[in-house]
């Protein structure tokens, strides 16, 4: 008996001999070969994001670093307070 659930679920083919998998399975059946992982769009989101995330974080850390002197002895410039 199919439920209402497994009705719409779309099996995964193996690329190595074209037989239907579960969409759960990482191992095809039939041959053994390694099946795919989907990404749908949320975990396509959720990458971007991380990456975005990331980029923006070590934009920051490098614009706002402490910078010290080049050469040992060096006397660094310090502006006046009004």
């Amino acid at each position: 008996m199919v439920s209402a659930d497994s009705a719409h679920i779309k099996p995964k083919v193996c690329k190595t001999c074209g037989n239907p998998n579960h969409p759960l399975e990482a191992q095809c059946r039939y041959c053994g070969g390694r099946l795919r992982v989907r990404m749908d769009w949320f975990c396509t989101v959720c990458i971007v994001l991380i990456a975005v995330t990331l980029l923006a974080l070590a934009g920051y850390i490098m614009h706002h670093r402490v910078r010290m002197p080049s050469r040992p002895g060096a006397v660094e410039f310090i502006e006046p307070t009004p």
